[in-house]
Parts: structure tokens; C-alpha cells; sequence
């Protein structure tokens, strides 16, 4: 029951905050950045606001609506990968609730707005948000935690236990 609980709370919180870090951010620089932008170092990162209608780096490959049901069938993948993991660590639970975390932070946008609102400038990429930070981040520990367990079903093959 205890680890139950552990997992649960390992996906809920990550989940929750990166949900409403994600929106919080995106209401601060709506409403902030709509008529100027800021220098974080000049030249390398600017917070500008932005309206991406498109998926990924703008690039407008699905509308809205298939954007939706995509976020969705990937939220019951991921989900459904849950009970099949049961060796999963920690990692698995938070990456999975960061990663989903942040796919409903953009989803929420593009329903509600139509646009996900981006913020987040550096020179040399283009413009993202806190739910693209956590949706990478999510999916780092979700494929380290895979990773790891391969190791160590290699390393227990080779010691014979």
C-alpha cells in the first residue's frame, strides 16, 4: 500500500505542478509581455510573448482538434505503460507526470485560446514555454528509467541471477 501511494504521489505531484506552473507562467507573461519584451542576457535570451498555432516549432502539421485527440491517445499510452512496468522507479512515475503535465498545459492552451502562448526566447531556438521544458524533461526520466532497467536486467543476466 505504501508503495502504491509513493508512486502515486510521484506522478500526481509532478503532474499537478508542472500543470500549474505551466499555466501560472503563461498568465504572468500574457499579461506582462502582450506590449514589451525583457532582456535576460542580451543578445543570447529574451522573454517575448508568442502564439504558436502549430504543434512543435510551429510547424503546423495537425489543427487543433487532432493535436487533442493525438494528446490524448499519447496520456492513455503512457497510462497504460504503467501497470506493465511494475519495476518502474521513481523516475518512470515523475517523468510520466511531468511529460503529461506539460502535454495538457498545451492542450488547455489550444482549447481554450486556440494558440499555446510561448515565452520563453533564446537566439538560437525558437520560442517555447515552461510545458516544453517539463514535456522534455518528463521524457529524459521516463527513457533514463529505461535505461536503467535494461542495465540492470543486463548486468543480471551476465551474473546469473
Amino acid at each position: 500500500m505504501i508503495i502504491l501511494r509513493t508512486k502515486a504521489l510521484s506522478f500526481l505531484l509532478p503532474f499537478i505542478g508542472a500543470l500549474v506552473l505551466d499555466q501560472a507562467t503563461k498568465w504572468w507573461a500574457s499579461r506582462t509581455l502582450i506590449h514589451r519584451s525583457i532582456t535576460v542576457v542580451e543578445g543570447l535570451f529574451e522573454l517575448r510573448l508568442a502564439f504558436n498555432i502549430g504543434s512543435a516549432f510551429g510547424l503546423v502539421l495537425l489543427n487543433p482538434l487532432w493535436l487533442g485527440v493525438l494528446t490524448v491517445a499519447v496520456s492513455l499510452f503512457f497510462l497504460g505503460l504503467i501497470p506493465r512496468v511494475p519495476q518502474a522507479g521513481i523516475s518512470y512515475y515523475a517523468g510520466t507526470g511531468l511529460f503529461l503535465g506539460g502535454a495538457w498545459g498545451n492542450l488547455l492552451d489550444r482549447f481554450r485560446w486556440g494558440h499555446v502562448i510561448d515565452f520563453l526566447n533564446p537566439s538560437f531556438w525558437p520560442t517555447f514555454n515552461v510545458a516544453d521544458v517539463v514535456i522534455i524533461a518528463g521524457l529524459v526520466l521516463v527513457f533514463l528509467n529505461f535505461w536503467r532497467l535494461e542495465t540492470t536486467c543486463e548486468q543480471r543476466k551476465d551474473t546469473g541471477v
